[in-house]
């Protein structure tokens, strides 16, 4: 008897669960999401700004995911992270929700967070050593891609910018750009640019200025066409 009272009860007890669980099992799917591995991450924050959607931010110094419902599974953020911290996971777990992601991209661009925190931000013009270029994450973007990209203040929130052009500035910004590095700690380096081919000079500049300050800084170059879209 009291074999059979256990196995009746065990049943009713699943039947108990599945009834009571179904709402949150309806709202699970197998999926691609990010996942971040907390030893490698450095806390460069480059991810955040390659997320389209606002759905990481840097808390302790390391990158992390805010919801898996914010992620959409387009894996920007895999190809900027230079020690490959970042990586897409299938796993199960709540669908992207766009209308909630929508509201925390506009919650993160808000008044209350400004997408410049330097000034002034023309390579030219700035010192060459100044508080906001310590433990900064530098973003160098050439001068037309603020104007291209729709939402160009995803890049730069949070972050030291630095703007510039290669082909009209009558000026060597490689000697300036070093000095600035090899002063400051500066924590990465997020190089934007057109793809067009004057722009292709830009990056030769960053990169002979890294080599010039003697300093091993991780870099990476986001690529924008002139219809605003990111190529890589």
């Amino acid at each position: 008897m009291s074999y059979t009272i256990f196995i009746l009860l065990d049943v009713y007890n699943c039947i108990f669960w599945i009834i009571f669980n179904k709402e949150g099992m309806d709202n699970q799917m197998l999926r691609n999401v990010i996942r971040i591995s907390e030893p490698l991450c450095t806390g460069c924050g480059l991810c955040t700004g390659a997320c389209p959607h606002g759905a990481i931010v840097v808390s302790g110094l390391k990158a992390k995911l805010i919801r898996d419902e914010y992620c959409d599974g387009c894996g920007e953020c895999t190809s900027v992270c230079p020690r490959s911290a970042v990586k897409m996971e299938n796993v199960d777990t709540a669908p992207f929700n766009e209308a909630a992601a929508r509201q925390r991209l506009a919650e993160r661009i808000s008044d209350d967070n400004p997408a410049v925190t330097n000034w002034p931000v023309q390579l030219q013009q700035v010192p060459l050593s100044a508080p906001y270029f310590n433990d900064c994450d530098l973003v160098i973007a050439a001068d037309c891609t603020a104007f291209t990209h729709g939402d160009f203040r995803r890049f730069t929130t949070g972050r030291t910018l630095l703007i510039a052009c290669t082909k009209l500035d009558s000026f060597d910004y490689s000697d300036r750009l070093s000095k600035i590095l090899a002063r400051n700690n500066v924590r990465s380096i997020h190089v934007i640019r057109m793809d067009v081919p004057c722009c292709g000079s830009f990056v030769v500049m960053v990169r002979k200025a890294l080599e010039l300050s003697g300093k091993n800084i991780p870099m990476v170059v986001t690529v924008i066409s002139m219809k605003g879209k990111v190529n890589q």
